[in-house]
């Protein structure tokens, strides 16, 4: 695709055609160089010769479905002008958002120590105002504000090393994230093994086009990435590859914060070698950011940025628009949904109050998630749901922050063993997947609560539910 770009010639090639022409060379090279084939997993093998017809064809519309989305959306990320093929072409909000210009303009910022990297003021720009010199590369897209810890920005820095056009590093994070996502799976398949294993490689090309996913994507925000990273935590632990499962719990913690409460469930479960890493790569990668950027960042950071998360400054947007109380699903923006529909004229105090207890709760669920026993299958399901909860911490915890119940479901696709199980599935994934645009902001936000009081519930169903023993079932039959 950046070949073609370059060349000018998209404008001149049938898009659609362009890329159903890339999906069929996937196929063509695999026949063409056996010895590809040979890097397979031998859990597939016979798979085809042994699957009923309906649910091939079922899958392979599946699969196509969704590489012509991410086909369709790799254009949109090369070059702005495709906007058409956008996840939501209709939406100005999503085409023009960029969550990656927080991540690149705050290592830009960082290089000036004159300079706050988390001053809103900087980005908080009006219809008409320029861009501040620090912030060319990112036009037309929309200024984002940077709020995540200091040693997050040695990612960016390096991106920009590489290259500073930011179409490219939109498209090379992106595609980074998609990479680390697709390794994930690949290793909580192996580390679960047998059928499921199986399962997992086949519906993984339908886990990496859900709607969270490739909105995550298009953005270029770093939670695909943050819980795909999380999740190789719990695959090395149940490898007793400590050291590294330590290391990077430091790694996303010291990036995004809210995976730090999996470090509680370390502790209770007294895995004490994985704690012992964590706490010498915290210290070895705060260092290294403190070499790189200094100590104002940190002093910033502390002083500047967490007062300002906890009046209430930093966070404005939240109740600035309909769009914005609609599409936040953490428990700080309920009062927010329940004055937009009249029901309870609260705000502010009673969101920092909700937070408060949330907290509480979230607290005495991950303890008690610590000490739930079960198959590794049944025990990954919890982890994943506490680390849903852990997101929801954040004030704003925005619609793609549901790509952490889409590996969910990638997982729990090992249990379904009956129709009965497949329906109750596909009711539970198409509900948390999929976002239907609603005309009447009043009638979304109503929708929205709901959605948001069945996730909760949902979630804690997992936590707590009981482990049904295997069994072979409808499940050998598809699988």
């Amino acid at each position: 695709i950046p070949l073609i770009i370059s060349f000018g010639l998209l404008d001149a090639i049938n898009a659609p055609f362009f890329i159903m022409c890339t999906i069929l060379l996937s196929p063509i090279i695999s026949f063409g160089f056996p010895k590809l084939s040979s890097y397979l997993p031998e859990s597939l093998d016979q798979w085809f010769q042994n699957t009923k017809k309906f649910v091939l064809l079922l899958w392979g519309i599946g699969v196509l479905i969704s590489w012509f989305s991410l086909g369709s959306l790799s254009i949109f990320l090369m070059d702005f002008k495709y906007s058409n093929y956008s996840v939501l072409p209709d939406d100005s909000f999503i085409i023009k958002h960029s969550c990656l210009t927080a991540y690149t303009h705050g290592s830009i910022l960082a290089e000036d120590p004159s300079l706050n990297v988390y001053d809103l003021s900087i980005v908080d720009l009006k219809k008409g105002d320029p861009y501040p010199p620090t912030a060319e590369i990112f036009k037309p897209f929309k200024l984002d504000a940077y709020g995540y810890p200091p040693p997050f920005l040695l990612f960016p820095k390096l991106l920009l090393l590489i290259t500073k056009n930011y179409m490219s590093l939109r498209a090379m994070f992106s595609g980074i994230s998609m990479l680390i996502a697709i390794l994930t799976a690949y290793i909580l398949a192996k580390t679960l093994g047998n059928n499921h294993e199986k399962r997992i490689f086949i519906f993984t090309p339908l886990l990496i086009s859900s709607p969270a996913i490739a909105i995550t994507l298009q953005v270029g925000n770093f939670h695909l990435t943050a819980i795909s990273i999380s999740l190789l935590v719990w695959a090395y632990l149940e490898k007793n590859k400590n050291a590294i499962s330590g290391t990077l719990l430091s790694i996303v913690t010291l990036s995004k914060i809210s995976p730090g409460i999996l470090g509680i469930m370390l502790v209770f479960q007294k895995k004490y070698k994985a704690i012992l890493s964590v706490i010498i790569s915290t210290i070895i990668i705060c260092g290294i950011t403190y070499l790189v950027f200094g100590g104002k960042i940190w002093n910033d950071f502390i002083f500047y940025h967490i007062p300002q998360v906890q009046t209430g400054r930093a966070l404005s947007f939240l109740a600035e628009s309909e769009q914005n109380i609609e599409f936040n699903i953490a428990p700080f923006g309920i009062p927010f949904k329940l004055r937009a529909l009249g029901i309870l004229n609260i705000g502010w105090k009673e969101a920092k109050t909700a937070s408060n207890i949330f907290s509480i709760f979230l607290l005495i669920i991950t303890i008690l998630a610590a000490f739930r026993k079960g198959s590794p299958r049944f025990r990954l399901t919890i982890w994943i749901s506490i680390l849903m909860f852990g997101s929801l911490k954040s004030p704003y915890a925005a619609a793609f922050v549901m790509l952490t119940v889409s590996f969910l479901f990638l997982i729990l696709v090992c249990e379904l063993k009956s129709v009965k199980s497949i329906v109750l599935y596909i009711i539970a994934f198409i509900l948390f997947s999929f976002h239907f645009p609603i005309s009447n902001p009043k009638i979304a936000i109503g929708v929205s609560l709901i959605r948001v009081s069945m996730l909760y519930i949902f979630l804690l169903w997992i936590i707590f539910r009981k482990e049904k023993p295997s069994g072979r079932g409808f499940s050998q039959g598809v699988g």
